[in-house]
């Protein structure tokens, strides 16, 4: 699907990140929109073996809706390499020239913010992150776009 619609892939928030825009039929949003008295639930826990643990919250019950747009964040490999996480020793199968890093399934038009928490992770080099390259001008200015925009939203659990 990546490459039958590759000439609809803009710059990401770095050299080496691009995404792909899709068309959303199939895909479903795990993003909620929150109202007041919603339950957040939390966890402490690692995205994968061998990284350390962050904080998750989202809504308890929250049901997933059919995406209204859809963009595919793929990262080059040259970009994955710096943190081990395209190299042969590490994943022997998996060292193709670009990776599909995450599925943006957005349950509005219009630009999703990367979650403040994983900008952060990303920016401040938490293990798991991946650099931005950002100054800081740059960085507030996301994390401020970042912030507004999930503000009233969370991950559906």
């Amino acid at each position: 699907m990546v490459e039958e619609h590759w000439e609809n892939q803009t710059p990401g928030y770095r050299d080496g990140v691009i995404t792909v825009r899709v068309p959303s039929e199939g895909f479903y949003s795990g993003v909620a929109q929150l109202n007041e008295g919603d339950e957040l639930v939390g966890e402490f826990s690692s995205r994968r073996e061998g990284e350390l643990p962050r904080k998750k919250i989202g809504a308890k019950g929250a049901n997933k809706v059919p995406a209204a747009q859809t963009d595919i964040v793929l990262y080059r490999k040259d970009v994955l390499a710096e943190t081990n996480d395209n190299t042969p020793e590490a994943h022997p199968s998996l060292c193709a020239d670009w990776e599909i890093i995450s599925i943006n399934a957005s349950p509005a038009i219009g630009e999703q913010p990367i979650h403040p928490e994983t900008l952060c992770a990303n920016y401040f080099g938490e293990d798991g992150g991946t650099e931005t390259n950002m100054s800081p001008e740059e960085f507030t200015e996301a994390l401020r776009a970042s912030r507004e925009w999930w503000s009233d939203k969370a991950m559906c659990l």
